[in-house]
């Protein structure tokens, strides 16, 4: 049965895969929210039994894309609110971010699609203050129905019916899966970027092998030659 939205709060949007390290600090910067949904993609961890634990929703399907995923969560998870706020399991909700947040869900222009919200880069338990991180905009609180994703690279684009307005609060990210951990995923996400700008350019999806080499150089002439 598809549950009716309300507009005078928020429904939180976590996507998961083998996430029990970041889980509950996440789910502890929510107890604000009576809609807390976990959209998980076949983690081997206790990513489950932590969800459940918390009294939040959890849904399992297989990850094919950032965009897709997203998409298919904001239809077969029914939300409880109009507004959904969309997380990753490493990130935690401020007490003054969840404040604004619920103020947004009761006085919102009808001409609001969405909100930006800066990113406030974590390490080691220290703000990167002074990195070119900062600031970093994301789209992540959206109103339901007005807002559609596409993959793009690694990551997704969204496509807004409406204004975008930005928050005044930041939303923490700290990733506690150690360094190596953190520079093997930017690796894996450089290629999948670069594979999807060379295939943008060329209509031709590249060989694998000609993306991953010691020599950042050869992928850099593979694009420009593209």
């Amino acid at each position: 049965m598809q549950v009716k939205p309300t507009s005078r709060g928020v429904s939180v949007m976590i996507f998961t895969l083998n996430e029990a390290v970041h889980l509950p600090s996440c789910l502890a910067s929510l107890t604000w929210c009576d809609d807390v949904i976990v959209v998980d993609s076949f983690s081997t961890d206790q990513t489950e039994s932590i969800t459940r634990a918390a009294g939040a929703r959890f849904f399992q399907r297989k990850f094919d894309g950032f965009g897709t995923q997203r998409n298919w969560a904001l239809e077969a998870t029914s939300p409880k609110h109009e507004w959904i706020l969309i997380l990753d399991a490493d990130e935690r909700v401020t007490p003054e971010l969840a404040i604004e947040l619920q103020s947004i869900a009761i006085r919102a222009p009808e001409s609001i699609g969405g909100y930006r919200v800066r990113r406030r880069f974590h390490m080691w338990g220290r703000w990167l203050r002074h990195s070119s991180l900062y600031p970093t905009w994301v789209l992540r609180l959206l109103r339901r129905g007005r807002v559609q994703y596409v993959n793009r690279g690694h990551a997704e684009t969204q496509h807004v019916e409406g204004d975008i307005g930005e928050l005044e609060h930041d939303l923490i990210d700290e990733n506690l899966k150690g360094f190596e951990a953190w520079m093997q995923r930017q690796v894996k996400y450089a290629v999948q970027d670069a594979r999807y700008e060379v295939e943008l350019e060329s209509g031709e999806p590249p060989l694998r092998g000609d993306l991953i080499s010691s020599d950042p150089l050869e992928v850099f002439e593979l694009v420009e030659a593209r």
